[in-house]
């Protein structure tokens, strides 16, 4: 069995604030492979594997296709089972491996590597992809931060963030199939993503390290511009899970004023969006601590009313209107204006702050520390079967 490695080098990194925690359970749970759905609802695709493959029905663990030569045929299931090439009668979900790991599997033109999963839920097809969380974590880093010129203290501190919350997507996911969706971090597969060698050395110089608060991994992610404070994640996003208080950002409070934004939208166009008679009056939730907002009510003649988280919303308005949840509501007219500051859901890592942190030579834990308070640092090669569990942890 294999242990619970607890990193022992680079201790200028991890001891100080943060230290390092021992969990007693190291059982081992489940190997750092992320569930990712990529594609859903579709009548066919185009499936081609670029070298030898091996295909077996899940549902009974038997084989039923086997080949050491690449095939590219139209996938697409009927009545009698799935059919690609030919016919699997009986068969409505399949698992692909490629004979060598590097082989790469396309998807309608998309590159995939890891194994594939292929369900036939209500007559629509659904596929999963299999991979390795430092993999995903490369690709999406890249994906997301390919354009900028990031320093690396910066992006070691956002890998151990994100692999962080994929540790937590892994041990509290409730669906049989898979952890998260594509959507959730934009992930393209590999073909569609700029290769960033910041991105792949900070993920291998982070390797298998992640961040634990009341010794289990939690929900992370980051924003721009907090515009002087972050909230904890519950608050904002409304999840039932524990997570780190939220923070004073001495280096975005600095500069708040000078990130200011305005956007404005006619009650009319609003009422219409939320299929309301009108808008009479807004009422925003906010976090008691920060003033941040998370969720809007809407409120329409004779009691109607309607009510939106603050990503609805936002996703509703658009992001490049309305930047954050740090915000004031006037109705003029008949126009709504919204009035904020900063760029993002202020949570978790400030970029902004964390590109003056770096200038200031904070090392990565140091970053860390200030954004994600009374957490520690760990080493884990595999998520631990006590993480899946209720109850706290000696």
């Amino acid at each position: 069995m294999k242990k619970i490695l607890v990193l022992l080098l680079a201790p200028f990194i991890l001891f100080g604030t943060h230290g390092v925690v021992k969990i007693e359970d190291s059982a081992k749970g489940r190997d750092t492979i992320i569930r990712v759905l990529t594609h859903t609802d579709l009548k066919g695709t185009l499936l081609e594997i670029k070298g030898g493959y091996s295909i077996k029905d899940p549902s009974n663990d038997k084989n039923v296709d086997s080949s050491y030569f690449k095939k590219r045929c139209y996938l697409s299931f009927t009545n009698e089972g799935m059919k690609w090439g030919k016919l699997y009668k009986g068969t409505h979900q399949i698992e692909i491996k490629t004979k060598d790991p590097k082989t790469s599997v396309l998807i309608d033109g998309i590159q995939y590597c890891g194994k594939i999963s292929i369900y036939n839920i209500s007559s629509k097809i659904f596929i999963v992809v299999e991979l390795d969380v430092d993999d995903y974590l490369r690709s999406i880093l890249s994906g997301n931060f390919s354009y900028r010129n990031m320093h690396q203290t910066t992006l070691e501190a956002l890998s151990i963030s994100m692999r962080t919350d994929l540790y937590h997507k892994i041990a509290s996911s409730s669906n049989p199939f898979w952890d998260i969706k594509a959507t959730d971090h934009n992930f393209l597969g590999y073909s569609l993503q700029t290769v960033n060698s910041g991105a792949d050395a900070a993920v291998t110089a982070t390797k298998d390290l992640i961040l634990l608060y009341k010794n289990r991994p939690f929900p992370t992610t980051w924003s721009e511009d907090c515009a002087g404070r972050t909230a904890e994640y519950k608050t904002i996003f409304r999840k039932d899970t524990p997570s780190p208080p939220g923070v004073c950002v001495a280096y975005a409070q600095k500069h708040r004023t000078k990130n200011k934004w305005k956007c404005s939208i006619s009650t009319r166009e609003l009422a219409k969006r939320l299929e309301l008679d009108s808008i009479q009056s807004i009422e925003p939730f906010k976090d008691s601590t920060t003033e941040k907002i998370y969720g809007l009510r809407f409120n329409g003649k004779n009691l109607t009313f309607r009510e939106l988280t603050v990503t609805e919303f936002q996703k509703m308005l658009g992001k490049e209107r309305l930047q954050s949840n740090d915000f004031k509501i006037s109705l003029i007219d008949k126009r709504i204006e919204f009035s904020g500051f900063g760029k993002g859901m202020g949570v978790g890592i400030c970029l902004k702050s964390a590109k003056d942190m770096a200038r200031a030579g904070k090392t990565t834990t140091k970053m860390l520390s200030s954004f994600y308070p009374e957490t520690k640092i760990m080493k884990l090669e595999y998520v631990p079967q006590v993480f899946f569990e209720d109850g706290e942890i000696e």
